[in-house]
């Protein structure tokens, strides 16, 4: 498994701190962790966050799966192709 990854305030620091892991990608724009990828698990609610482009994670996605946080951070709201539901942590 490999992980890539877009922070957009501390991908610097992040990059920076696991050069040397083999495993871990951050990149500098936010999209750009679609390409081979086959989950996203959006783990934040920063505004740039809340409203994504899923038409276009949709093509991009492998597999097209997302997992993002709710308010409450109890569920996660899951996204599998055109289907939605919440499942508990």
């Amino acid at each position: 498994m490999k992980i890539q990854a877009y922070d957009p305030e501390a991908g610097e620091n992040v990059r920076e701190i696991l050069k040397d892991n083999s495993l871990v990608e951050v990149f500098d724009r936010q999209y750009q962790v679609l390409a081979g990828a086959d989950c996203l698990a959006v783990v934040t609610e920063w505004n740039q966050f809340r409203n994504p482009d899923f038409e276009r994670i949709g093509k991009e996605l492998a597999e097209a799966v997302m997992l993002l946080p709710t308010k409450t951070r109890e569920k996660f709201t899951f996204f599998q192709a055109k289907q939605q539901a919440q499942v508990p942590l």
